[in-house]
């Protein structure tokens, strides 16, 4: 399935994983490992968490111009908040994967987006 170009960024690449168990699973135990700053993957988790929050980050910021996303919302800190909110919920899944990946998120979106 073609997610709609104009949709979120936090949504699509929840979507996008939810096709791909395999990944999420070995990214969850990757990154667990990584959190060590001598594991030879760190310095890659940092740049991914780096480029992912600008990604976001810049995402919300022109659905804010757009009027499409509360303004008076800290557009950094909703993307650091949504990207916690993914990792937790992709290493939840991969535990239990009944658990709505996708809805959730899309449900915790539209606590920000019904209120414009």
């Amino acid at each position: 399935m073609l997610a709609d170009v104009d949709e979120p960024t936090t949504i699509r690449l929840a979507r996008r994983n939810a096709h791909l168990p395999g990944l999420v699973h070995l990214y969850v135990s990757l990154a667990a490992a990584a959190a060590d700053p001598t594991h030879p993957g760190n310095e890659f988790f940092l740049r991914r968490d780096a480029e992912i929050h600008g990604l976001m980050t810049r995402d919300i910021m022109a659905r804010q111009r757009a009027g499409t996303f509360p303004a008076d919302a800290d557009a950094a800190t909703v993307a650091r908040a949504f990207i916690a909110i993914s990792d937790g919920l992709q290493a939840q899944w991969t535990v239990n994967p009944s658990l709505d990946l996708v809805g959730t998120i899309e449900w915790l979106w539209r606590q920000f987006t019904d209120r414009v």
